[in-house]
Order: C-alpha cells, then sequence, then structure tokens
C-alpha cells in the first residue's frame, strides 16, 4: 500500500510555533480534510491501492519520507517555508490554491497515478 501525506502546516521561527492556512469554521471542515476525503473516496473508486492521512506532527519532508511516506501533497499556503534540498521532485507535488481550497482532485489523482504506479 502506497502512503500519501498531506502537509498542511510547518513549524518555524526561533520559538517554534506552527503556521497554516487550513481555514475550518464550526459547521465547516478544514481544507485539508476535505482534499484527504476527497481523494480516499476517488481512491475507491478506482481501487487504487493508496492510503491518505493528514501529517499531524509537522514532520520535515525527509522525516515523512523515512517513515514511510510514499509521496507528499503539500499546502499552497505552507510550501514556501519548507526546505526542498534533498527531496526528489518525484515524490512531492506543491497543490495550487484552487486545488486545496476547493478539495479538486482530478489534477492531483493524474500526478498520483503517474508517480505512484500500483
Amino acid at each position: 500500500m502506497k502512503k500519501i501525506t498531506i502537509v498542511k502546516a510547518v513549524v518555524m521561527g526561533s520559538t517554534p510555533q506552527s503556521y497554516q492556512y487550513d481555514k475550518a469554521g464550526f459547521f465547516r471542515k478544514s481544507l485539508s480534510r476535505t482534499m484527504e476525503e476527497n481523494l480516499s473516496e476517488e481512491i475507491r473508486k478506482n481501487q487504487l491501492d493508496y492510503v491518505v492521512e493528514i501529517d499531524q506532527d509537522f514532520q520535515f519532508l525527509d522525516e515523512l519520507l523515512a517513515q514511510g511516506t510514499d509521496f507528499i501533497l503539500i499546502s499552497p499556503y505552507v510550501s514556501t517555508f519548507i526546505n526542498f534540498n534533498g527531496i526528489p521532485k518525484e515524490r512531492f507535488y506543491i497543490m495550487t490554491p484552487e486545488e486545496f481550497d476547493q478539495g479538486e482532485i482530478s489534477h492531483i489523482m493524474e500526478i498520483l497515478q503517474q508517480r505512484l504506479p500500483v
């Protein structure tokens, strides 16, 4: 099974604090949760051997890959704060604001099927 992790937040600063733009309301799911659910549903429909999760531990990309993540989807709102040195480009994708905000997955599914053959 291939593991896909959504990175929605980063920790930064001399006194580490998390930074994220993952708006949710009292009656509204967060953007990352919507993306996770939309991807999981499409994966089930296509009977692909993938599992999607949201990073809750604010890990660095190399740590995620070392712990078994096969592919990383990155929020467009935190991508400028991430160090990509040494991370192969075929192992991650920075979502567009439209994809992340609206939970649009068609292009992401194409990328996953290209970069994560089952």
